[in-house]
């Protein structure tokens, strides 16, 4: 960052403070930057996101057309090796088959509230008013659970596809896919019920199909299983995803399952999740 600093006068490299206790490490970082900042609007991004030319602008134009105080793009998948092609799309597929995006753009209810915490874009005086990541300090599913926050004010906010405009490679290995969305799975429901509604979801309605199929041709159990490959085959397109990603549904979705019951095991059994080399625990039992 100092040699970055050096480049641009605009940059201002901050000291590191400890973690106070409470907090996960991501969104104190934020709260430090936020406090530190001056300027109307506050654009927080991952490490690993990358801007197209222009894209700040653009992101802030339309936050402001459609008098948005909290705007989020919503990345292109950068995929390597076989693992990220394979699963990474998942996580798109498992979002928007349960997020009604088109509904959120026309209704303000919190429950259709949603970020991507890779890019951030929020009205500094909103995002203050609202109490800012302090808000959502020990969450660390914080970037959905501060869009719901933000319109149970009444306030507006939106996530819409970004994929032109930033692009994040989030994990480079089945290890790194694994640990990543260990740590956020079953935290990301405030609600046991909805986890295990979406488990079973996904375990009937997206996987079994698929098994079903080594035992029977049927019409219906064919039917079934071509629609699913057919919604995928609709992520492709509209993501940009490898084409082959969609025709290895039934092992991505099998490992989405064994990883969505890992993560509820050990946030149930105590034993917590670890990311960055550190370990959190839920506060529910």
């Amino acid at each position: 960052m100092g040699a970055y600093a050096r480049r641009d006068v605009r940059l201002r490299p901050l000291a590191p403070v400890p973690l106070d206790a409470g907090w996960c490490g991501k969104n104190f970082a934020c709260a430090q930057l936020a406090r530190a900042a001056t300027a109307e609007w506050l654009l927080f991004l991952d490490a690993d996101a990358r801007l197209a030319e222009g894209a700040v602008r653009s992101l802030l134009g339309e936050a402001l057309r459609r008098e948005q105080t909290l705007f989020s793009g919503w990345p292109r998948l950068e995929l390597g090796g076989f693992w990220e092609r394979a699963l990474m799309p998942m996580l798109n597929f498992m979002v928007f088959s349960i997020f009604p995006a088109p509904l959120s753009l026309r209704f303000p209810y919190p429950s259709l509230g949603l970020l991507h915490g890779a890019c951030v874009l929020a009205h500094r005086a909103t995002y203050e008013a609202v109490g800012g990541h302090g808000a959502v300090r020990d969450q660390i599913f914080e970037d959905t659970r501060l869009a719901r926050l933000w319109r149970r004010g009444g306030r507006r906010g939106l996530c819409l596809d970004g994929g032109d405009l930033v692009s994040v490679r989030m994990y480079e290995s089945l290890g790194g896919i694994w640990r990543g969305f260990e740590k956020n799975f079953y935290l990301g429901f405030r609600r046991e019920t909805s986890f295990w509604a979406l488990i079973l979801c996904h375990a009937i309605f997206f996987l079994s199909p698929f098994l079903l199929l080594l035992w029977s041709q049927s019409r219906p159990v064919t039917l079934a299983a071509a629609g699913v490959l057919g919604i995928r085959l609709l992520l492709v397109l509209r993501f940009r995803h490898p084409w082959w990603s969609a025709l290895v549904h039934p092992l991505a979705e099998a490992l989405l399952i064994a990883l969505g019951l890992t993560s509820w095991w050990k946030c149930k059994s105590g034993r917590g999740v670890e990311w960055k080399g550190r370990q959190y625990y839920p506060s529910r039992s």
